[in-house]
C-alpha cells in the first residue's frame, strides 16, 4: 500500500524487499515487462505490505535451512524442487556462495556482507 491509499503489484517483487521501499531516499522504479506496467515510488513516500487479518503480512523464515553446496546456514536460500518431490536449498547469493566453497577448499577469499544473514534483514 503506497502512501496510504495506491495498492501496487509489481512482478516480481519478493516480500523481504517489500520494507525496503517504505520512506527510500531514492526512486524506485519497478517494471514489468510482459505485462507492460511501470511503477515508480517517490522518495521518501510511505509504503506498507498489504496485511489482512486473516492473512497477516510475513517474509519466509530461512534461517535454519542449510545450503547443499556450501554447507551454510542462516542466509536466504533458494528452493531446488528434486525429481523424488522432496527439496534442496542453495544460497540465493550465488557470489558469497561460490566464495564460501572457496574458502571451505582452503583459498584464500575475502567474504563480504549479505544483505540476509542468521535469518534477519538488516534493519
Amino acid at each position: 500500500l503506497v502512501h496510504g491509499r495506491y495498492v501496487m503489484t509489481p512482478s516480481p517483487i519478493p516480500r523481504w524487499d517489500v520494507p525496503k521501499l517504505h520512506m527510500a531516499k531514492h526512486l524506485t522504479i519497478l517494471s514489468a515487462g510482459r505485462e507492460k506496467r511501470i511503477f515508480a515510488v517517490p522518495p521518501f513516500t510511505r509504503v506498507e505490505p498489504l496485511a489482512f487479518s486473516d492473512v497477516p503480512y510475513k517474509v519466509e523464515d530461512h534461517a535454519d535451512l542449510t545450503c547443499s553446496r556450501s554447507n551454510t546456514r542462516g542466509f536466504f536460500m533458494n528452493e531446488i524442487p528434486l525429481e523424488d518431490g522432496s527439496s534442496s536449498f542453495e544460497v540465493s547469493d550465488s557470489e558469497w556462495g561460490a566464495k564460501t566453497i572457496q574458502s571451505n577448499e582452503g583459498k584464500a577469499v575475502t567474504l563480504g556482507e549479505t544483505w540476509y544473514k542468521n535469518g534477519e534483514m538488516p534493519k
